[in-house]
């Protein structure tokens, strides 16, 4: 496994399968992860080593060896990461007062072709708006858990609507099975 920084397009690969000899550069990506992508023989396809993606700071720290592009998306997550930290919730404090039992919200999402806000919402009330991650279940996970603390045992589900699925889910394949498992948390009734 190699660090993105490092010289790996420079450094010479062999491919165990097939013995192609050439740069890091020469091999095509792979499969795409999360963390890291592969770089295999452009002859075979055999997958030859690991690349880490970088970090914001590690790009940050490497800032001369980014294209403008690539400086452009640094600092949008940058911007976005600030959005969240100015808008996001934090605590069960910034949640507002509701009476009754049996409390039922809703997780919605409003212009997400542009990167839009996360809607919480008690019937048509919108309790709270935050800017909406994409493959959002974990922040999802958090959002429950502030509710739980506010509303306590009031709290029955959190459900996503059918138009909040795309930028909840994302391409994870677990994102809903981990979003069933937190609305199971909430309420036995579930």
């Amino acid at each position: 496994m190699t660090s993105y920084y490092s010289n790996w397009r420079e450094d010479i690969y062999t491919c165990a399968a097939c013995r192609w000899q050439g740069t890091g550069e020469q091999c095509e990506q792979g499969e795409l992860f999360s963390e890291l992508y592969e770089i295999c023989c452009p002859s075979c396809g055999e997958k030859i080593d690991l690349v880490m993606l970088p970090t914001i700071e590690e790009s940050r720290q490497n800032w001369s060896k980014l294209s403008d592009e690539d400086k452009m998306s640094v600092e949008h997550i940058e911007e976005f990461r600030d959005e969240c930290a100015a808008r996001g919730l934090k605590s069960s404090e910034q949640l507002p007062n509701i009476e009754g039992d049996d409390l039922v919200f809703t997780w919605d999402i409003e212009d997400y072709q542009r990167g839009g806000d996360t809607l919480i919402k008690h019937g048509h009330t919108i309790i709270w708006r935050e800017p909406a991650y994409y493959e959002g279940y974990e922040r999802f996970a958090e959002v429950a858990n502030i509710l739980k603390q506010k509303y306590g045992d009031r709290l029955q589900d959190l459900v996503p609507t059918r138009k909040s699925y795309i930028y909840l889910y994302g391409d994870r394949l677990s994102a809903s099975d981990q979003v069933d498992k937190v609305r199971k948390a909430l309420s036995s009734q579930f």
